[in-house]
């Protein structure tokens, strides 16, 4: 485990200890509005995508700040399909499970890293689903109608050839 500062981006720079690197626990203070926006920008200023990653969010016992910055955590971790920032208190005793959630990332490192999730397709929603099930409804119920109609002009056109055909063969006779 290597701890470095905000000053400290030499880790982050050198892409031999970045591969080196079994999870980059990224931690902010919950009640800093500003303690977020600059993980945001340490990601945007480092290729940081191949690192498997965790949000940790600290003194989850004081009141909420809303973090400044494009996104708030928990949208920013959905864009990258990660999960929710970890929020911890060292005064709540809420502090295990951030290290559950740590042991869990490095025995399955491709369930927190950007770059491998963001190649994954999109489950299916269930609104998706649903669209796909009614076009496909739609599809069939237009086969049949169109069947249909095509018998039955089929049908009408064959009968009134025939009859017609009839007609004209019972006027030759009569004459």
């Amino acid at each position: 485990m290597q701890e470095f500062g905000p000053y400290d981006t030499s880790v982050l720079q050198s892409r031999r200890q970045l591969e080196s690197c079994d999870l980059l626990v990224m931690v902010y203070d919950s009640s800093d509005p500003n303690s977020f926006a600059y993980l945001t920008n340490l990601r945007k200023n480092y290729s940081l995508d191949s690192v498997p990653v965790i949000f940790v969010a600290t003194k989850s016992d004081l009141d909420y700040v809303e973090q400044r910055g494009d996104q708030p955590p928990d949208i920013y971790c959905r864009e990258l399909k990660l999960t929710a920032p970890v929020y911890v208190s060292v005064k709540g005793g809420q502090i295990a499970s951030v290290f559950q959630r740590m042991a869990a990332i490095t025995r399955s490192p491709q369930s927190a890293t950007p770059s491998l999730l963001l190649l994954r397709p999109q489950a299916w929603s269930a609104a998706r689903i649903v669209g796909v099930t009614a076009l496909a409804g739609l599809g069939l119920v237009s086969t049949f109608v169109a069947y249909h109609a095509i018998k039955y002009w089929w049908t009408s056109v064959i009968h009134s050839r025939t009859s017609t055909s009839s007609a004209s063969v019972l006027r030759r006779r009569e004459l």
